[in-house]
């Protein structure tokens, strides 16, 4: 179970105030966990991303849940495992080959193809336009979550690559086509997801 409390934090400041929040966090969290598994024989561990105050609230519900444990910086920690693996080659060439699909599909400068990519994209998302993910540099968790976009999108991709005006124009480069034609590229780019898709989950589950 995780749960974050910047906001709160920074809302409810030092002293009497503090005290009060550690209370109300604690107890509604244990509202929630008692709602999810009444007999807490499943919760053990409760996953924070806050400040001193908010690692006080764990404590709380330690006490009363000894089977419960409380950790910290979970968001900051799956950030870091992400940070980690763009020094790995692999997910270096992963990353160029993010940037060379955003750039060829997506930048509103390359207007045919982008014309062609928007067409298919709203044909295969029921009317709806959806993109490639621009991730910025310092977001150490973007390339994973850039990633799952471009998987997500690659049929629709691939449709553009496949679009009789383009290729007659030659618009896109025979390397790309031959790229996100061969199924060893969209494997690499599945497996690496397969292995980081749980803190992804962690990561968007904390942002709602």
């Amino acid at each position: 179970m995780c749960s974050g409390g910047h906001e709160l934090c920074r809302t409810f400041g030092q002293g009497w105030f503090q005290e009060c929040f550690v209370q109300y966090l604690a107890e509604g969290v244990i509202i929630v966990m008692r709602k999810l598994e009444p007999d807490m024989a499943i919760i053990y561990i409760n996953w924070w991303d806050g400040a001193s105050n908010v690692q006080l609230a764990g404590k709380i519900i330690e006490k009363m849940f000894p089977t419960c444990t409380s950790l910290w910086g979970y968001e900051h920690l799956c950030s870091l495992i992400c940070k980690d693996d763009q020094l790995m080659p692999e997910v270096v060439v992963l990353t160029l080959w993010h940037y060379v699909l955003y750039n060829r599909f997506c930048r509103g400068s390359r207007q045919r193809i982008h014309a062609v990519f928007w067409k298919m994209s709203c044909l295969m998302n029921e009317g709806m336009y959806v993109g490639l993910d621009r991730h910025a540099g310092t977001r150490m968790a973007g390339v994973p979550i850039a990633l799952l976009s471009d998987l997500r999108m690659w049929e629709v991709i691939e449709l553009t690559c496949q679009d009789a005006e383009l290729i007659a124009l030659k618009a896109t480069p025979d390397a790309i086509h031959q790229c996100v034609a061969d199924p060893v590229v969209k494997d690499c780019v599945h497996r690496y997801l397969i292995a980081r898709y749980p803190l992804i989950c962690l990561l968007r589950y904390t942002d709602q």
